[in-house]
């Protein structure tokens, strides 16, 4: 769904199912190890990728609780310029 308050209603199990098993990612994932390719490389991209996740969460979750005048800042205007 698009949000938590998204039902889903729009659309059956069943087609979804459907274009999940048609997924790129997943159909892409899938040829290469069934031909014995990329093994590694995908075990250490995913390995890298939840990390970065994990990095990510644990950064929010140490950074300081907003205030109420946070909501009149802009984040983009503070934000570094390398990032």
């Amino acid at each position: 769904g698009h949000s938590k308050s998204d039902r889903l209603v729009y659309r059956t199990r069943q087609e979804e199912e459907s274009w999940r098993e048609r997924d790129p990612l997943r159909t892409c994932r899938r040829r290469l190890l069934d031909e014995g390719l990329a093994e590694d490389e995908l075990h250490e991209i995913e390995g890298a990728a939840r990390q970065a996740v994990e990095d990510a969460h644990n950064e929010a979750m140490r950074a300081p609780v907003p205030t109420a005048d946070d909501v009149l800042t802009s984040p983009y205007a503070e934000s570094d310029a390398g990032d």
